[in-house]
């Protein structure tokens, strides 16, 4: 009974990480493992030789731009989309494209996190000067 169970769960984790969309769908990357993702295949020492190993592997691709301005990278593997353990990230192996997202176009991707005792602060300065 209890390997029955746990066969259906693993049956049941396994298709639900195929089924779920993968990152960066407009880009071509290295297959992905269930749960672990991408985690075994990234070495542990000198980790971009396999970065420009999979620049030169995965090929040539377009990414459009969510904004209304619509601009259009053309890259030659550039981007690569990884997951581990369930999160997203992506390898940026080109200086152009590092340059027209984090500098060109960091507006878009640069948040601050939220600082809860700022706001604390501010909310009590205001009802003792109130």
């Amino acid at each position: 009974m209890l390997v029955t169970v746990a066969f259906v769960l693993a049956a049941a984790v396994f298709i639900w990480s195929q089924r779920r969309q993968k990152p960066g769908a407009a880009f071509k990357g290295p297959p992905t493992w269930p749960i672990v993702g991408n985690l075994f295949q990234v070495p542990v020492h000198q980790p971009f030789v396999k970065f420009a190993e999979w620049k030169k592997e995965y090929g040539v691709y377009t990414f459009f731009s969510d904004q209304c301005d619509v601009l259009t990278v053309r890259t030659t593997g550039d981007i690569i989309p990884l997951v581990i353990f369930g999160r997203k990230l992506f390898v940026i192996n080109s200086r152009d494209v590092a340059i027209e997202l984090f500098e060109k176009r960091s507006s878009i991707y640069s948040e601050r996190p939220p600082r809860p005792m700022a706001e604390l602060c501010v909310l009590l300065s205001y009802t003792l000067l109130r």
